[in-house]
């Protein structure tokens, strides 16, 4: 029987979450159930899959015991491809589209879903939700390079979705679900409010034995990997004492699925000492990259998607690399996938040898124990420092609470591990070289960002004496470096984040400001500045286009039907009917090129003369005489594949933005809204209009750094896009 899940309702402020580098998702517990739906909502699909053929099986073995390749597993998977979007129930209201869509894995004690597309738009919402459980904070930035997303694991049979988003944005969402897992054994706490189904001995973190370890519970999380087993892990420092989410656990944790969908939850632990009650809520992060692993010490370290917001409670543990060994020794771990629980050995660490020589501590807990599920859990000394990670139990015959036996790999020996940056945690924890032997606990509210957001402001051009720049975006306390790349022509006189650029001679140079060394990502800000005269640079933007079409500067075109149009930066001067044309003209072409020229009997390129003037702010003006002979100086360019114009382009401080439409009509479409993408596809700039007519707009890039850039112009119903370059 499946049964009737209400839609919660979506409050709409909530699809306008203002956009920043932290994020998390938070999922909320209702023991009673969740509470009635603000208004009653239509009868949503449910898709019921059937169990994978291993599930039965499973079921029953529970009673004696299950294959080894199962023992640290509590589901099996099934393979599917559910278009979300094409299978939900669609409706909408006040301008939001919401897609309901139910899944019941038939005769599962749980279930979770692995997105094999997954792509939410900047307003979308997805809320995952059981009878008890609700997920409702997922948004666009979940979005991760692989387009890949994984769930928690909820304990019921049926998991509902709903994506709300703006109908404008409709078109832009992916969600196709490549994976549902059903559980065959209880994955942690037995609904909620009854005990979990790791070993009766192991103690819940809230107990008094685990009195003074709250710091630290806040650095540990439960890892579902590839939704059908569990590990455990824990947020670690760095010296330089920034956010970058370094997470430790153990090597042989990886063979069991890619890290890009691993779900990383923190904060699940009972309330109550007995038994397991009073979790409200905790908090995923979802996806990592795998920064260094060895097998010899058996550690993994990742560096998840997101950071943890300032506000989140969450702690980065600190560590201990000494090779003594440590006088008594704490664990905190997800036994089974169960609530936090915590493991205390009163005695001096052992050693072990495990495919290596003396590279394990031992702790023979007096106070809880450990199983599978713990797995990668940090080992603590006194001083609440980590020395290492669980591997497992050599001598383990699968009595947890007769054997409280942990091997764990020692920090000291993966600190220099295979040697290189891949198979080392040296050069990720110590990225500045500092050889500090500790670290200690912090919460990432203390910690500074790791990825810098900067910015160097300034004039491009000094014409004489010198000029000062200031850089925005410096942590306080951090050290700036500048130089420049030509010191015969300009010295620097530098002071924190600001500098002085002193003119010497006349050309180009490119400032630098370095922030950090190597503690920080994005750390290097770059600016092109002339010195003196502006040297002659060529025209770069008359074009002949083909009506009523705009072109951009860019490829040489050998063929294109007539007419044929000379536009002059977007100012039509003439329509001729072939390429050859005896067309002259002379005018104005932006605020600073004069020009002239002439074409009487060769094709696209071939100019008997071109003078050609430049002027500046320093009040300079050349001119400069050239010949047919010199036309490679000079691009007259067609762009059939680009349908608007750039100019000046390239560009420095701002560019005119046209879009097509006939200079004959008053109705020609007008421009809606502009986006800058960098090389890498980032977008640098967004620009919205309003209601109006104009097609062309003057925008200002004084703030983008040197290189080519994608424009995407919207008119509301077409897109435009074009490459430009920036000076």
């Amino acid at each position: 029987m499946i049964p009737k899940l209400p839609r919660l309702m979506l409050i709409v402020a909530a699809c306008l979450f203002t956009s920043y580098s932290h994020a998390q998702v938070k999922t909320r517990i209702f023991p009673q159930g969740l509470p009635a739906a603000r208004k009653a909502v239509k009868k949503i699909p449910v898709t019921t899959l059937e169990a994978p053929p291993d599930l039965n099986k499973l079921l029953k073995a529970q009673a004696g015991s299950v294959p080894l390749e199962y023992v640290n597993r509590f589901a099996v998977s099934k393979q599917v491809d559910i278009d979300v979007l094409s299978t939900a129930a669609v409706s909408e209201d006040n301008g939001f589209i919401t897609y309901d869509l139910a899944l019941a894995a038939k005769g599962a004690k749980n279930i979770s879903v692995d997105f094999k597309s997954f792509i939410l738009p900047d307003n979308a919402v997805l809320s995952i939700y059981t009878r008890y459980e609700l997920t409702d904070s997922i948004t666009a930035r979940e979005n991760n390079q692989y387009k890949v997303w994984a769930s928690r694991v909820y304990q019921d049979d049926t998991l509902s979705l709903s994506l709300k988003l703006p109908a404008e944005e409709k078109g832009q969402a992916a969600l196709k679900i490549g994976q549902v897992n059903f559980g065959f054994k209880q994955f942690g706490a037995n609904f909620y409010g009854n005990p979990g189904q790791s070993a009766s001995c192991n103690i819940n973190v809230v107990c008094p034995e685990a009195t003074g370890w709250d710091n630290e519970r806040n650095s540990v999380a439960m890892i579902v990997v590839n939704g059908n087993e569990s590990c455990t892990g824990a947020l670690v420092m760095n010296t330089c004492n920034t956010n970058r989410p370094f997470f430790l656990t153990a090597n042989h944790c990886l063979a069991a699925g890619s890290v890009a969908n691993w779900v990383f939850q923190f904060q699940t632990w009972s309330n109550t000492c007995t038994g397991n009650s009073g979790w409200l809520e905790d908090v995923q992060f979802n996806g990592a990259t795998l920064r260094a692993n060895s097998v010899a010490s058996d550690f993994a370290l990742l560096e998840l998607n997101q950071v943890p917001p300032a506000n989140s409670g969450i702690r980065y543990s600190g560590w201990n690399r000494n090779t003594a060994a440590p006088a008594g020794t704490v664990g905190l771990h997800h036994p089974a996938g169960d609530l936090m629980k915590f493991s205390r050995d009163f005695d001096l660490a052992g050693v072990s040898s495990w495919g290596g020589t003396n590279n394990h501590w031992v702790s023979v807990f007096e106070q809880g124990t450990v199983q599978p599920g713990s797995s990668g859990s940090p080992l603590y000394d006194m001083n609440h420092r980590v020395v290492g990670q669980l591997h497992g139990d050599q001598l383990n015959q699968g009595n947890y609470c007769a054997q409280r036996r942990g091997e764990y790999g020692r920090l000291d020996v993966s600190w220099t591990g295979g040697g290189t940056n891949a198979s080392r945690l040296s050069n990720w924890l110590d990225p500045s070289g500092s050889n500090a032997l500790t670290t200690n606990t912090t919460n990432v509210s203390a910690l500074t960002n790791a990825t810098l957001s900067l910015s160097l402001s300034g004039d491009n051009l000094i014409c004489t004496g010198s000029k000062t720049y200031t850089l925005s975006g410096v942590p306080a306390g951090v050290p700036v470096v500048w130089t420049v790349s030509n010191s015969a022509m300009a010295t620097l006189t530098a002071s924190g984040n600001q500098v002085t650029v002193n003119r010497l001679g006349t050309g180009d140079i490119t400032l630098t400001a370095t922030v950090g060394g190597t503690c920080f990502i994005n750390n290097v800000a770059n600016k092109s500045i002339h010195l003196g005269p502006v040297t002659d640079v060529g025209i770069t933007n008359i074009q002949l286009v083909p009506a009523p079409y705009y072109g951009i500067y860019g490829e040489v075109v050998t063929s294109a039907p007539p007419p044929y149009y000379w536009y002059i930066d977007g100012v039509l001067k003439k329509t001729t009917s072939s390429k050859q044309s005896d067309v002259v003209v002379a005018g104005q072409c932006g605020t600073q090129h004069y020009f002239q020229v002439g074409a009487t009997n060769g094709c696209i390129g071939e100019v008997k003369t071109l003078p050609y003037y430049f002027t500046n702010s320093c009040s300079f003006r050349m001119r400069k005489d050239t010949t047919a002979a010199d036309s490679s100086e000079m691009t007259i360019t067609y762009m059939g594949n680009y349908n608007m114009l750039l100019s000046p382009n390239p560009a420095r401080n701002q560019v005119v933005i046209t879009i097509p439409g006939d200079t004959k009509k008053s109705t020609a479409a007008a421009i809606s809204s502009i986006r800058i993408i960098d090389a890498s596809g980032n977008v640098q700039r967004t620009v919205r209009y309003g209601e109006g007519s104009q097609r062309r707009v003057t925008l200002d890039i004084s703030s983008l750094h040197s290189g080519v850039y994608i424009v995407e112009v919207s008119d509301g119903k077409n897109r435009h896009t074009g490459k430009l370059l920036v000076q």
